[in-house]
């Protein structure tokens, strides 16, 4: 059987199984049976590329060994049930066997169901309950976007009963949104193991952790596990005439070199199996007959939170940059500074500093406002300083600074790139047709050149701002005259329409950046409390809700938000000064100085964090301008992990279910499961589990609905950023 059929012979043996349970609402009465073979096993050929040769051990290798007994393994053996779910169950058991074998978190126990409802990697043959393999490792790796969480929050509920999956029983939204890391660690290099010398796996195993572990189970297994028929030395090997029934992945945690076998721990139960605790022993010599694959992976520490600045371009005086995006790896942030030969498009990256971009061939200035998922094409504009023309731009790392020109109609003469898809295919932005004319949004291909995007009915602009990882969707806003602008959502080859507005807003509001998946929509609207102009979060099922405000602020506009929709950033008006605030589920709004002192325990030192641009796929990169001794910079947060909820101060917060006490500290912050306990008074919970001193709080935001409205200190009219500007 290749493994294109042993992958729908999992899938399709796992619809049958789910299909019994539903029918006889509970599971099938042999205890084997019950659990649906969930891995779906890579090719020879792609298993091959991935291997690596392990350097041998600097201790000699023992005889036997058991990860538990060395204080690796902890947690008993889990239960699958009748989800094909090994795969989610072998990825955690070893993840925290790595984290207690490598560093000083202590006993972590992950969640499978996290990577049941929110891992769909289908080209990875990812299926949830249907299957999966050991490449699913990489949603929690290091350019993943997601960290690994703890079980205690949702617990293992997983129930889907169709294969290939339409709907995970566990919403992922409801996971990611708002419950903190595990540890500030992630998954670094995956690789295989020559699983045909047995001393291989040993080291891997013995060096860097217990492994996933995946074999193809025979109808003898079975037997063996339910200890109806016996096996020399209560080892499992392949008989003669038995019959292939799936592949399945377990953990390997240690070996038994006198009975020639592997120790592995199942996840069909804790009293279950032939030695009654979970675990099993398979014989080394039938990795050919049951087709063994082992996979194994380095842990990476989350770099440590920081702020830094961009500096200037040469020549810049005074000194001036600002920083306008950020790829979504978080590792190229680009923008506008002063150059000697004037303003200039910029990119910066850790290694290589800032550098400039250049202009349009007879053009003076230019701007950097987006960037490609790996910051390889960069998209804004090119000008001459006054009068116009102004023309949208690309540049790509491997041609340069090329003109998109203006959409058709009239002799346009002013045309600026606003963002670009994640593979840099599709830009978007706004154009002019000729002179007298208003703007309009546009989508640029290759192909296609610059279209226009309309506008909703009985308006006579648009501004296109944000789009979607694929492309697909776009956002902005519709100028209906004056300052009446409408956030609006642009679907390609589908529907144009309006967001609407905040309660008790007076039509007034603009969208400014969306999620991967094009449903979460952020920007500012008019509301009640805040007339010039409330941060909101939109999404199709729940509509436009506001995220309230910071302390005295007069209006507030978020400006980017992380690829899953659950961390938004923007900035505030306070007085006349802007402060830049960090949103999640479990946060709130707050300051991202606060946040970053409080909880991150950096120094912000001479730095005004005024405007937020951008944020990277995983919300960790927060990117904007500030002021820094007195000079406006650009900047760039890095947060080592998501910060932990917030609470109100001496209250019981609900995110451990009643399993472990869990109080807020003095500060507000949540001590996580009584993951450290602060004394009373100035210390805080920091997110490494350790108490830290606390600036001055300014408090989090609630929404529009739950507000008292301030007193504006004056009016700021409420419109789209202008188009010459962030």
């Amino acid at each position: 059987m290749n493994h294109h059929e042993k992958k729908w012979h999992v899938l399709c043996r796992n619809a049958a199984i789910l299909a019994i349970c539903v029918l006889a609402a509970s599971r099938p009465s042999n205890a084997a049976d019950k659990h649906a073979l969930g891995n779906i096993p890579l090719s020879q050929e792609e298993y091959a590329k991935l291997l690596k040769t392990m350097p041998p051990s600097a201790m000699a290798l023992p005889a036997a060994y058991d990860a538990r007994a060395a204080g690796i393994v902890l947690e008993p053996a889990k239960d699958q049930g009748d989800c094909g779910s090994c795969w989610a169950f072998a990825i955690a058991e070893a993840f925290q066997a790595h984290l207690l074998k490598s560093t000083a978190v202590g006993r972590k126990n992950l969640s499978e169901q996290q990577q049941v409802s929110c891992n769909t990697d289908t080209a990875d043959d990812i299926w949830g309950c249907c299957g999966g393999n050991f490449k699913a490792l990489s949603y929690w790796g290091v350019d993943g976007g997601v960290w690994p969480i703890e079980d205690n929050y949702f617990g293992y509920n997983e129930s889907t009963t169709t294969c290939p999956p339409t709907y995970r029983s566990v919403a992922c939204g409801n996971i990611n949104q708002s419950v903190p890391a595990a540890a500030p660690y992630r998954v670094g290099d995956i690789y295989t193991i020559d699983t045909s010398d047995p001393v291989q796996v040993k080291t891997s195993i013995f060096t860097t952790g217990p492994a996933y572990f995946s074999f193809d189970v025979y109808d003898d297994f079975n037997s063996y596990w339910l200890k109806t028929q016996s096996f020399p030395n209560n080892v499992y090997s392949k008989g003669a005439g038995a019959v292939y029934e799936g592949s399945h992945a377990v953990l390997v945690m240690g070996w038994d070199d006198s009975k020639g076998a592997y120790l592995c721990q199942n996840s069909w139960g804790a009293m279950e199996g032939p030695l009654g605790d979970g675990t099993f022993l398979i014989d080394y010599t039938d990795y050919n007959a049951l087709m063994f694959q082992v996979a194994n992976f380095d842990l990476v520490s989350a770099a440590a939170a920081s702020l830094k600045g961009v500096g200037y371009l040469p020549g810049s005086t005074p000194p001036y940059s600002e920083a306008y995006g950020v790829s979504r790896d978080g590792r190229v942030v680009i923008g506008r500074g002063g150059s000697a030969s004037g303003l200039q498009a910029f990119k910066w990256t850790e290694s290589g500093g800032i550098v400039g971009l250049g202009y349009l061939s007879g053009y003076t200035a230019s701007e950097a406002y987006s960037a490609s998922g790996d910051g390889s094409v960069i998209v804004g504009s090119s000008e001459v300083t006054w009068p116009p023309p102004r023309q949208a731009i690309c540049w790509r790392s491997s041609s340069g600074m090329v003109g998109l020109g203006w959409l058709p109609g009239g002799g346009g003469d002013r045309s600026w790139a606003k963002d670009v898809s994640s593979d840099g295919s599709v830009v978007i932005g706004n154009s002019y047709k000729g002179t007298g004319t208003s703007p309009e949004g546009f989508r640029w291909t290759e192909a296609s050149g610059m279209v226009g995007l309309g506008y909703l009915a009985g308006a006579s602009a648009s501004y296109g701002v944000g789009v979607s990882a694929d492309g697909s969707t776009t956002v902005g806003g519709s100028w209906f005259g004056g300052v009446n602008w409408e956030a609006t959502r642009w679907t390609w080859n589908g529907a144009t329409i309006g967001l609407g507005d905040l309660a008790g807003g007076d039509s007034n509001g603009t969208a400014y950046d969306v999620s991967d998946d094009g449903n979460v929509v952020v920007g500012q609207s008019s509301s009640a409390l805040y007339p010039q102009g409330e941060a909101f979060r939109w999404t199709p099922s729940g509509g436009m809700v506001g995220l309230g405000a910071l302390p005295g602020a007069s209006q507030c506009t978020a400006m980017g938000v992380s690829a899953n929709g659950s961390v938004v950033v923007g900035f505030c008006v306070i007085g006349a000064g802007w402060e830049a605030f960090y949103w999640n589920a479990g946060t709130g709004m707050i300051s991202l100085r606060d946040l970053l002192v409080n909880t991150y325990g950096l120094d912000s030192g001479a730095w005004t964090l005024g405007s937020v641009a951008g944020v990277s796929a995983d919300g960790l990169t927060i990117v904007g301008g500030g002021s820094y001794q007195g000079n406006t910079q650009g900047w760039v947060a890095s947060l080592s992990q998501p910060p932990s909820p917030l609470c109100t101060d001496g209250t019981p917060f609900n995110q451990c279910a009643g399993q472990k006490p869990q109080f807020c500290t003095p500060g507000g912050l949540v001590m996580m499961c009584g993951v450290c306990g602060c004394p009373s008074g100035a210390p805080v919970c920091k997110v490494d589990g350790t108490c830290g001193p606390r600036s001055p709080r300014r408090g989090a935001g609630r929404g529009s609905t739950e507000r008292t409205a301030p007193t504006p200190p004056g009016p700021v009219p409420l419109e789209p950023l202008p188009p010459e500007t962030r």
